[in-house]
């Protein structure tokens, strides 16, 4: 499979990975936050599509559009 996030991929290649036995799919949650003048403010949310990224790749996942959580 040339990516594992569903919004990099067409609609077959979606049904050939269910049809091959995919039953996994993840939800990366990141918060959106001030991390100081030198990081970004999604760094959380890069932080959970790595993690995702590799979990993934390790149980033939596929990763769903990331939720966006702000601090409250």
């Amino acid at each position: 499979m040339r990516s594992r996030f569903l919004l990099d991929l067409t609609t077959p290649e979606v049904e050939a990975n269910l049809s091959g036995g995919g039953k996994t799919a993840l939800l990366p949650i990141g918060c959106v936050e001030m991390h100081g003048p030198h990081q970004p403010i999604g760094t959380d949310t890069f932080v959970a599509l790595g993690v995702a990224k590799g979990l993934a790749d390790a149980c033939d996942a596929l990763i769903l559009t990331g939720l966006h959580k702000k601090r409250t």
